[in-house]
């Protein structure tokens, strides 16, 4: 029985009058003259303790206890509240229960009967962490999970699964756009480079079709080095 604590009760009250139950492991090793740390739910939240008991002629007749609030839920709803993923995907914290800890709108509900915490519950018995996706209100989204035992909790990140795809669109069209703007550039090109070829054979054709018919004065102008430069001088020196 509590007769002297500075934890609250849910009135914001000090938790005087209240109990530690008998199947508490820390009753119970209390009442075997011994200490307990570790964690244990005080009142109504969960608490990082250590309990001495306080032995009068030989019996148990007390205990001093000190704590600290295994979670400082004062940082955490600021995080949870102000952490964005993409435009709306957002962190929150459930227990093993069900209940969250911690979420920007829903905290103190509970989420025990949904299918997708369901599903983590029997995920997270073989993967403490990993990603899974489930359906709310008719849309996908992707959960992003991490049991963490010293708190029995999940740290969960929820995203839709459309803004999370949504940047690889972005780049996978991107990448056809480029493709496609790439493979004008090279016809554009090749095509010129076709007719700059296509206008010195015809030239050279009109020389051998001339040269043909015996007219051998005929101008060839050469302002080209490459091999169709070549074959027009060498017809030039031909005639």
């Amino acid at each position: 029985l509590r007769i002297s604590t500075n934890v609250l009760n849910n009135n914001q009250e000090r938790a005087v009058g209240t109990f530690i139950p008998n199947n508490s492991p820390v009753a119970q090793a209390l009442n075997a003259n011994q200490g307990y740390s570790g964690r244990a739910l005080v009142v109504s939240e969960w608490y990082v303790t250590n309990y001495k008991p306080i032995v009068i002629h030989g019996e148990v007749r007390g205990a001093l206890f000190v704590g600290m609030k295994e979670k400082n839920m004062t940082d955490l709803r600021e995080y949870v509240q102000t952490k964005k993923y993409f435009k709306t995907g957002y962190p929150f914290i459930a227990d093993t229960t069900g209940k969250i800890i911690a979420h920007p709108k829903n905290e103190g509900q509970s989420i025990a009967d949904a299918p997708f915490f369901k599903h983590l519950q029997e995920r997270s018995k073989t993967q403490d962490h990993g990603q899974m996706e489930y359906e709310w209100e008719n849309q996908k989204k992707l959960l992003y999970y991490q049991y963490i035992p010293c708190i029995q909790a999940y740290a969960c990140a929820a995203i839709y699964k459309e803004e999370y795809e949504a940047p690889l669109k972005a780049i996978r069209n991107s990448i056809v756009v480029s493709v496609i703007v790439m493979e004008l550039i090279f016809l554009f090109i090749v095509l010129i480079i076709s007719r700059n070829i296509s206008k010195a054979l015809k030239l050279g054709i009109g020389v051998v079709d001339k040269v043909s018919q015996g007219k051998l004065f005929n101008t060839i102008t050469v302002d080209r080095k490459d091999e169709i430069g070549q074959m027009l001088s060498a017809m030039s020196s031909m005639q």
